[in-house]
C-alpha cells in the first residue's frame, strides 16, 4: 500500500478535438489520485483517447504489462450518437 501524498497526476489527451475540463490536475492523498468534477467534451459518435501521467508511475512496470515503452498510461473514450430527436449545440447532444 502506497502512502504517496506528494505526486501530481494529470489527465489530459493530444486530441485538440476533444476538450478536457474541470480540476485535471491533482495530488496524490495515500496513494490515490481522485479526479473530480471532470468534464469530457468532443462530438458527438466520436473516439479519442486520454492519458495520465505522473512521476509516481513506475516505467518498468508498465513496460512489463505493455508491449510498447509508455511514458504514460492511456485509456479510450467514446461519445455516443445523438438519440433521435436531440440537437447538437456546441458539439452536445
Amino acid at each position: 500500500m502506497s502512502t504517496d501524498s506528494s505526486s501530481e497526476g494529470i489527465l489530459s489527451s493530444v486530441d485538440l478535438k476533444l476538450i478536457i475540463s474541470g480540476n485535471n490536475k491533482v495530488i496524490a492523498q495515500n496513494g490515490i489520485f481522485n479526479f473530480s468534477n471532470l468534464k469530457f467534451i468532443a462530438q458527438p459518435d466520436y473516439n479519442s483517447s486520454i492519458r495520465f501521467t505522473s512521476d509516481a508511475l513506475d516505467r518498468q512496470k508498465i513496460e512489463k504489462v505493455s508491449a510498447s515503452l509508455q511514458q504514460d498510461l492511456t485509456d479510450y473514450i467514446y461519445f455516443r450518437k445523438c438519440f433521435s430527436g436531440e440537437a447538437i449545440v456546441n458539439n452536445q447532444c
